[in-house]
């Protein structure tokens, strides 16, 4: 586990019970913003959207923007968070190669958490593997 930075982006709003928050959801959401119902706290029967998450700093920046160029309203805050961390640890490989496979990932959203299995990675990135001529032997 390792502490990070989250960006949250919050509609401004209290809604005082679940269809109220519900429709305001549907709003968001026609927006094409993937907002979630989120209570106010455990105690509390009110609720609010949630517009966004981000871990990265320039999703977190240019989601900031599009907000603002639509003139939407929203809440922005910075808090620390512990979440798990997955390490990515490629082969050695030509330089080439890492960053053409490297490339594909980050096209396949590495940028969101990736957990597959290896059969499903060699499945979906097995063009991308050390060809033969470059694998080495161990023994």
């Amino acid at each position: 586990r390792e502490a990070i930075l989250l960006h949250v982006f919050d509609d401004p709003r209290i809604y005082a019970d679940h269809a109220s928050a519900a429709r305001a959801q549907a709003r968001w959401r026609k927006l094409g913003i993937a907002a979630d119902i989120l209570p106010v706290d455990a105690h509390d029967h009110r609720f609010r959207i949630g517009l966004g998450r981000y871990y990265l700093d320039a999703y977190a920046l240019a989601f900031q923007e599009d907000l603002k160029a639509r003139g939407l309203p929203f809440v922005y805050h910075r808090m620390r968070k512990r979440i798990p961390v997955y390490r990515i640890v490629f082969p050695a490989q030509p330089h080439d190669e890492a960053m053409a496979l490297w490339r594909k990932l980050h096209q396949a959203g590495i940028n969101t958490m990736l957990l597959m299995r290896e059969r499903d990675f060699r499945a979906n990135f097995a063009d991308l593997q050390p060809s033969s001529a470059t694998k080495r032997s161990n023994k």
